[in-house]
């Protein structure tokens, strides 16, 4: 390995984990206060300043730190519009996301750390990928706006060389456990803040990191009823980022093969999470949420560990409080699931008729990639008034815009995922098996979410999808381990 990138450089201690977390919180605090000072010149100072005084931790390990602000920017829904595009509600963008820019850092250490030593390496799931690409590419002839079709391939692009550094990344049980940390982190992170938004039943004035006013106040529900939604733009954007993570810590806290400290940690996360998720008044994010951990519930069933007293006493606390929750939190979830305007069923309804529609008029290559949105104003009848938003059902979506080419390598792709998903559960043991279903069911979370919903397509949402995806795949081609093997003696005390 190469001296001048010391890239195979691990965290020995918690000292690490406790110096990461302050850089973490320094970042945040120091773009934020960029972001909110008028004058461009103490803008430019304030960052410089936080440069300085990050440079000497990222020069000591900079594979860890840029891994550490790219899960980090996960959870920040703010974007740099390049030539004056506008709001796309469809799917991807002409924007640059917080993400972009510690994945190409990183990508470019990596590709120059292979100039002298292996090469990228591609599994199932990226090869099917590339195949969902290529099956998508005819829609663009018929697409109304092919900048729209381009800006839909470019992210699959990205989504490629991100699941490539995660491989790369996370290449042992280790590392692994160091992402949980951090993953765990930006749980914390949205779920305090959606917690603040809710107790002060106002935004934080976090704009430019993604928080939107727009989402808090909902007369259908009720008048001066708050809908949470942290720095990821929307409420419902907020359950789904819940709905993906949330899963994956429930798994790992019913592992028989982790320390006090991350169990303890876990049940904190698990909580305040929990709540949060029922604060974005998602009913379909109350779905998928309660879909994943029955299945993370049954995954347990033949573990013998899990039938022990200890683990049956502890899950028992864990559901004790989230019913003291929900009944705290009864009022609220009894409006919004009786309350809510019949004019919303309408709307989804008449769009999943255009959507139909849609596949019937080209039911081959469908209507334009990412276009969905742009075609809706050709079936407008009287009674249904365009709004911009696409069908509310990624599967139509997806079968509306790219036809069933694309409809036939989506599914190729979700088989891809399950199947390694399923392998590497049956290779590893203990915690690592935990992740794999825990990540397995975040997955099917929002698949089941995206039958009554369309924010898997918005960029926040579908790179953190693929993150998972990747992190999935980064088990599945890893070696079983001692860390792995369920044997509680064998983990690391410093690790997990």
């Amino acid at each position: 390995m190469s001296s001048t990138f010391p890239i195979s450089l691990a965290p020995r201690s918690s000292v690490v984990f406790l110096g990461i977390g302050i850089i973490l919180i320094a970042s945040l605090i120091t773009l934020g206060t960029a972001f909110v000072i008028p004058d461009f010149w103490l803008q430019l100072l304030v960052l410089l300043i936080g440069g300085i005084v990050f440079l000497p931790f990222f020069l000591t390990a900079p594979e860890h730190w840029l891994f550490s602000l790219l899960v980090l920017s996960l959870s920040f829904a703010a974007r740099l519009r390049l030539f004056g595009s506008q709001i796309h509600q469809g799917g991807a963008e002409g924007a640059l996301a917080p993400l972009d820019f510690p994945l190409l850092a990183l990508a470019g250490l990596y590709l120059l750390d292979n100039l002298k030593h292996k090469s990228w390496k591609w599994g199932r799931v990226e090869f099917a990928l590339a195949l969902w690409g290529m099956l998508m590419l005819p829609s663009l002839f018929v697409a109304p706006n092919v900048s729209f079709s381009i800006y839909e391939l470019i992210r699959l692009g990205k989504v490629l060389l991100l699941i490539a550094c995660i491989r790369r990344f996370i290449c042992t049980p280790q590392r692994a456990v160091f992402v949980v940390y951090l993953l765990l982190a930006v749980i914390l992170l949205q779920s305090t803040l959606g917690l603040m938004q809710f107790a002060l039943n106002r935004s934080l004035g976090l704009f430019a990191l993604g928080e939107a006013d727009s989402v808090f106040l909902d007369t259908s529900i009720g008048e001066g009823s708050s809908r949470v939604g942290g720095t990821l733009g929307h409420a419902n954007n907020l359950a789904l980022f819940l709905e993906l993570l949330l899963p994956f810590c429930f798994s790992i806290f019913l592992s028989t093969d982790i320390r006090v400290r991350l169990r303890t940690l876990t049940v904190i996360v698990l909580a305040l999470g929990t709540v949060t998720i029922v604060l974005t008044q998602s009913r379909s994010g109350w779905l998928a949420f309660v879909v994943a951990l029955t299945i993370v519930l049954l995954s347990q069933v033949r573990n013998r560990y899990f039938w022990t007293n200890g683990k049956l006493l502890t899950l028992g606390a864990v559901v004790l409080a989230a019913i003291v929750s929900l009944w705290l939190l009864w009022d609220k979830i009894y409006l919004r699931l009786t309350a809510s305007s019949p004019y919303s069923f309408l709307f989804r309804r008449n769009l999943l008729t255009i959507a139909w529609q849609m596949v019937q008029d080209s039911p081959l290559i469908g209507t334009g990639l990412n276009n969905f949105v742009l075609n809706v104003p050709h079936y407008l009848t009287a009674n249904i008034i365009n709004q911009g938003y696409p069908v509310h059902n990624i599967y139509f979506l997806i079968a509306a815009e790219t036809g069933m080419f694309g409809f036939v390598g989506f599914v190729i792709v979700l088989f891809a995922i399950f199947r390694t998903g399923r392998q590497a559960v049956r290779q590893h043991g203990g915690v690592l098996a935990a992740m794999a279903r825990g990540l397995l069911a975040g997955i099917v979370a929002v698949l089941t979410h995206g039958l009554l919903g369309w924010g898997w397509r918005l960029d926040v949402v579908n790179i953190l999808f693929w993150f998972i995806v990747g992190y999935l795949i980064s088990l599945n081609a890893m070696q079983p381990t001692a860390l792995g093997s369920g044997d509680q003696t064998a983990v690391n005390p410093h690790i997990a």
